[in-house]
Formats: C-alpha cells, sequence, structure tokens
C-alpha cells in the first residue's frame, strides 16, 4: 500500500467491466430508449462503445470500473453539464439523459457488479496520436487544453479533490512500483529523480493556481479534424482532479515531447501557446520542467506495472512507454537551469 492513500492501486487494477456489444444494444434501446448497433472501443479501465443509431445518430456508451467513488463519477458528469453551460462551443461530450431523466444508471451487469453506465455524444474526428504532429497543431492542442482550463477555473465539485494514483503534484507516492522496472537504468533515473521532486518542487505546488483539471490531454483523448489542422474533440474525463493548473500543463507537454527529436523547443513553444490565453506565473514556469519529467516518470512506472497486472491489454497499456522512457532519459540530461531560462523568455517573465 502507497504511503498516503486508503487503496491506491484499486482503481487501475480492477479488472474493466464485461459486457458484450449486444449487451450494450441492449441497454442502450431499454433505457434510453435508443436502437444502435455496438462496437467496442479501447480502453484501460472503462468499458467504451460506439453506438450507431438507426437514425444516424452517433454516440457513446461508458461503463464506468465498478471500482471507480461514485461521486468520482459524477464529478465528470458535472464538470460536463459545466462546460456545455459555460462554453458551449467547447467541443466536449454532452450527455444523454436516460428514461427515468438521469444521466448516471447504476446497473448490475451479469457478473454481479454494479457500473454508473453513462450515454454520451461521440464526436467526430480521428485521435491526434493518428495525425501527423505539426507545430501548427501542437499549438491549437495547447490552446485547447488553455480554453478548457479557463472553463473549469470557477468550477466546484465535492469530489474535486480525491485522491489519484496519476496525480503529478503527489508523484511520489509511485516509488513502491519502481523497483519491478525490468531497465535498471530507467529505474535509477526514476528513483532519483523523484527523490528530488519530492524534496524540492512538491512543497512548491500548494502554493500555485489550482482548480479541477482534465489531468490527462493526451494525443488518445483529443480528437482532430481530418485536415489535421484544428480540434474537433476532447474526450475521457476519467482522470479530472483539483491541482495546479500547471500540472494540466505539463501533462500535456509531456506526451507531445515523446513524439519529437527535439523535446525542448517543442516545450517552450507548447507552454507559450498557452500562456497566451491563460497566463502562467514565475512560480508556475519554474517548476514546469521538473513537472514534465515526472508525469514522464509516472508514464514508465505506471503503465509497465498496469501491463503485468492487465497482459492481455498490455499492447494499449504500454503504448506510450518506450518513447516516454527515452524522453525521460534526454530530458534529465538537460540543463536545467537553460531549460527554466528558455520558458520564462518564451513567456516574456
Amino acid at each position: 500500500m502507497l504511503a498516503g492513500l486508503t487503496d491506491p492501486t484499486s482503481l487501475l487494477s480492477a479488472q474493466p467491466p464485461l459486457m458484450t456489444p449486444a449487451d450494450a444494444e441492449h441497454v442502450t434501446y431499454e433505457y434510453f430508449g435508443v436502437r444502435a448497433s455496438a462496437t467496442l472501443l479501447e480502453s484501460e479501465r472503462d468499458l467504451n462503445f460506439r453506438m450507431a443509431g438507426s437514425k444516424g445518430e452517433m454516440l457513446l456508451l461508458k461503463v464506468t470500473n465498478a471500482s471507480e467513488d461514485r461521486t468520482v463519477t459524477n464529478l465528470q458528469t458535472e464538470a460536463l453539464h459545466h462546460l456545455k453551460r459555460r462554453c458551449p462551443n467547447l467541443p466536449v461530450p454532452h450527455l444523454v439523459a436516460a428514461r427515468n431523466g438521469s444521466d448516471e444508471l447504476l446497473l448490475t451487469l451479469a457478473n454481479g457488479m454494479r457500473h454508473v453506465t453513462r450515454l454520451m455524444t461521440y464526436l467526430p474526428g480521428q485521435p491526434a496520436r493518428n495525425a501527423q504532429m505539426s507545430p501548427a497543431l501542437r499549438r491549437n492542442i495547447s490552446r485547447g487544453l488553455a480554453e478548457l482550463d479557463l472553463g473549469l477555473r470557477d468550477f466546484e465539485h465535492p469530489a474535486a479533490k480525491h485522491e489519484l494514483l496519476w496525480d503529478v503534484s503527489r508523484a511520489g507516492r509511485i516509488r513502491p512500483l519502481i523497483d519491478d522496472l525490468a531497465d535498471k537504468d530507467v529505474r535509477d533515473l526514476a528513483k532519483s529523480f523523484l527523490e528530488f521532486y519530492e524534496a524540492d518542487i512538491c512543497p512548491r505546488l500548494g502554493d500555485l493556481p489550482s482548480q479541477v483539471i482534465h489531468n490527462d490531454f493526451n494525443p488518445n483523448n483529443i480528437l482532430v479534424a481530418a485536415d489535421e489542422s484544428s480540434l474537433t474533440g476532447i474526450i475521457d474525463f476519467g482522470d479530472m482532479l483539483f491541482a495546479p493548473v500547471v500540472c494540466d500543463l505539463a501533462t500535456a507537454a509531456a506526451y507531445q515531447l515523446i513524439c519529437v527529436p527535439d523535446p525542448l523547443p517543442a516545450l517552450v513553444e507548447f507552454t507559450s501557446c498557452f500562456n497566451e490565453l491563460l497566463p502562467l506565473t514565475v512560480d508556475d514556469l519554474n517548476v514546469l520542467f521538473d513537472i514534465v519529467i515526472a508525469r514522464l516518470v509516472m508514464i514508465v512506472v505506471i503503465t509497465e506495472w498496469r501491463g503485468r497486472l492487465h497482459p492481455t491489454n498490455r499492447t494499449y497499456i504500454l503504448r506510450n512507454t518506450p518513447a516516454a522512457a527515452m524522453c525521460l532519459s534526454y530530458l534529465l540530461s538537460l540543463s536545467r537551469s537553460k531549460a527554466l531560462h528558455a520558458l520564462r523568455r518564451a513567456c516574456r517573465l
């Protein structure tokens, strides 16, 4: 058990829900009144089906992992409602109410487990991971994240401060999982960095501007147009929590950097675009570089652990791990002062 969490790994170690496409079609019609054919989508801990309606509508049926606290699921539901009211043009899913008027149905599946089940709009576009990541697209992704964080700025919810293993502001709690890393060099780098991060960076995070953030703005959760020019969707709000805004930027940036040969200029540009819409403080910039590295450490450590737990889904879980390990080694070889200077200069601070 990891310090500070009652059961730190329960949600990420739990098996996903069990439901067939035929079951999904029955649920969608029985409870939501929509006739649709189901296609199972890739997912880590929940179960998602793309539902093609008989009238041409496209919907998403999301069956939440039984280990997730229902108040945390409601945090995501209410955040989507908030964004629909506050930012109607932001491309996020909209919930479809069930026949009984509820947005969240608690259904018992064949294995006896109870799962919150929701139906929502299915957004157009292709995942950004399949797009050619140009500087222009990277800038649009950065601005999209800033717009999302601005939309969530005044959002509050009782479950917003829940504990999550993917919380980069508390990255030190994954240290018990590091010993199982196969690569000794990566294992040593991760241990050494997290010691520094816990001692020097974490104590500063509590004073930074904080709010509810998406916390998983990676290329699998961003949809882009066919011509790869613009964002058409922001999906998967399952890792939302209350944390410093700069952690949202650092998390998104970490996934962008693993796709480029020269990460530092890409980080500077990504940060500069975000800063144009949502200005960062000097204190934000002083920790950003290290939070990016912390997120890369988490990607490597947590995904390797989860890959061992769920061998049948290992390929999907480890899709970012090798690139993240390479990027981690590269960033740790750079001068921290050089990186901080470049970030400050780009943001005119």
